[in-house]
């Protein structure tokens, strides 16, 4: 496995792991809202 097979692996489980938890702070902490609001869109 070459460097950039290994940057893309991590690069794509980090982004599938990092944007849900993001969403989820900017609903609960940013906003203000709970999260179950978050679950319903």
């Amino acid at each position: 496995m070459n460097l950039f097979q290994l940057y893309m692996i991590f690069f794509g489980i980090s982004t599938i792991i990092g944007v849900p938890l993001l969403s989820s702070f900017q609903i609960t902490q940013i906003k203000g809202d709970s999260w179950s609001d978050w679950q319903i869109g």
